[in-house]
């Protein structure tokens, strides 16, 4: 008996180790030299919800472990070039893929030919960095050319992941941006590609940026004219899916040489359309939700900044920089229950019209002086951040028996979100070059937050909208 218990004990620890396996394979370019970053996701299919990423090494090779059998894509992109995709079934054993090519994305202007000893990435001690100037990143937007960088992706609602984390921090030169998830991605869907200069992934911040968020940083670096006298530059891009989007921006520059002036407008209109059929049994019985969202979006930033610099050693500066967000929004909902025999036993209908509006005002004063030729750099900046948002929302549900007939009174509430925030902080951060290309790194900050968030909630009765206390709340926080 012992024996036999034996047996199946290494029985079932053999049949659950085949359950799962390892995946690996290998990203190489038109020339099979190896793509060192590119990013690869692996998704289970049909959802493509559950997905696992990671870059490929300096040999272009990836490796996922520990994955179920099922059907599989695997996906990978990396800035200037397009994206290749594989779909397979994985039945639990070790599988090694085909390589998986990439092609260089071609540029039009074949007439004009610009060469540089500037690599696309950069592997740097501490952080990644993406050249996107080296990139053909013609009609893309910001969002567009950081969401190919390695180990970023997008989640459903377009919030930036970093290593399949949503808490990573994003500044831009080197500044925190002060922005909700859905605001950023707003933002930087507004900005052109051909205005970003870098971008530079830094998975453990060194001790000069705050010691915030989960999922490291993002610095994405803007270009700066540095040449004497005016220049600017415009844009303006048209998409199509299945409603039309527009962006375009104007940067404009004046130059010294003692001082200097800039300013960016960036300014977009999107007309989103997202659908999502779901279908779920529990029991015996079978529940259909099908949801339609649509929402519309005039966003606008803005930059205004000057710098004037004292000596080749120390700079002044002082930014302004605003951020307006008006959406509309309608999203209707319908869900149904089936019994085991197929027949409808109910249905509700859900009207949801939503109105938000976000306006992000900042301005920043800052001071760098460069000790000596080094590196060793000494900096201060000062913030203050103002940031207000509406969100007003009518909801109508309405109940439907077997027969299509109405089951009750519908239900009306309607609601109101304001949310105003304050933020005032000073820094000072030290830079001090080491030997063996080694840093010493350190920074001193404080800051002051303020923040109000009024829910209020209103169900209609007989005699009209009442305050629904049950779902209000008023909410105060300030942080020192």
């Amino acid at each position: 008996m012992k024996t036999l218990y034996t047996f199946l004990l290494l029985w079932i620890c053999g049949t659950a180790f085949a359950q799962s396996g390892m995946i690996s394979g290998k990203v190489l370019d038109q020339k099979q030299q190896p793509l060192t970053g590119a990013s690869v996701l692996l998704l289970h299919l049909p959802d493509s919800v559950k997905a696992v990423g990671q870059a490929a090494d300096e040999n272009g090779l990836y490796y996922f472990k520990n994955i179920k059998p099922g059907k599989y894509a695997v996906k990978t992109a990396m800035v200037g070039f397009i994206t290749n995709d594989k779909i397979f079934d994985f039945l639990g054993t070790d599988l090694q893929l085909p390589v998986l090519i990439l092609v260089e994305k071609k540029n039009t202007l074949k007439e004009v030919t610009i060469s540089s000893t500037i690599p696309q990435m950069e592997q740097k001690s501490d952080r990644l960095v993406v050249n996107v100037e080296k990139l053909n990143t013609t009609g893309d937007n910001a969002l567009e050319v950081l969401k190919k960088a390695p180990g970023i992706r997008l989640d459903k609602d377009d919030n930036i992941l970093y290593r399949n984390n949503g808490g990573v921090v994003v500044m831009i030169d080197g500044r925190r941006t002060y922005m909700s998830s859905g605001e950023l991605s707003n933002y930087l869907k507004n900005m052109p590609a051909n205005a970003v200069s870098k971008i530079e992934l830094i998975p453990n911040p060194p001790g000069n940026y705050d010691a915030e968020g989960t999922a490291g940083m993002i610095n994405i670096i803007m270009k700066h004219n540095k040449l004497q006298g005016y220049s600017g530059t415009a844009n303006a891009n048209v998409g199509y899916g299945k409603y039309i989007k527009t962006y375009g921006g104007l940067n404009l520059n004046y130059n010294t040489g003692k001082f200097s002036f800039f300013t960016r407008v960036n300014s977009g209109y999107y007309n989103s359309y997202n659908k999502l059929t779901l279908s779920r049994q529990i029991g015996s019985e079978l529940y259909n939700q099908y949801n339609l969202w649509r929402p519309k979006t005039i966003s606008t930033s803005y930059t205004i900044g000057t710098d004037f610099y004292v000596s080749k050693k120390s700079t002044f500066g002082l930014m302004f920089k605003g951020y307006n967000n008006p959406t509309d929004a309608q999203f209707t909902s319908m869900s149904s229950t089936l019994n085991s025999s197929g027949d409808q036993t109910g249905s509700v209908t859900g009207l949801n019209p939503q109105k938000t509006y976000t306006g992000t005002y900042s301005l920043n004063l800052n001071y760098s002086f460069a000790i000596d030729t080094t590196g060793q750099k000494l900096s201060f900046d000062a913030d203050f951040v103002h940031s207000a948002s509406t969100n007003n929302q009518n909801y109508t549900n309405t109940y439907y028996n077997a027969d299509g007939s109405i089951n009750g009174n519908p239900v009306y509430l309607q609601s109101a979100a304001p949310v105003n925030y304050n933020i005032k902080s000073i820094k000072a951060d030290y830079i001090l070059p080491l030997k063996n290309n080694l840093k010493l790194e350190g920074g001193l900050k404080s800051s002051f937050v303020n923040t109000h968030a009024n829910i209020v909630f209103d169900s209609l009765k007989t005699a009209g909208y009442v305050l629904d206390p049950k779902r209000s709340n008023n909410f105060v926080y300030d942080e020192n």
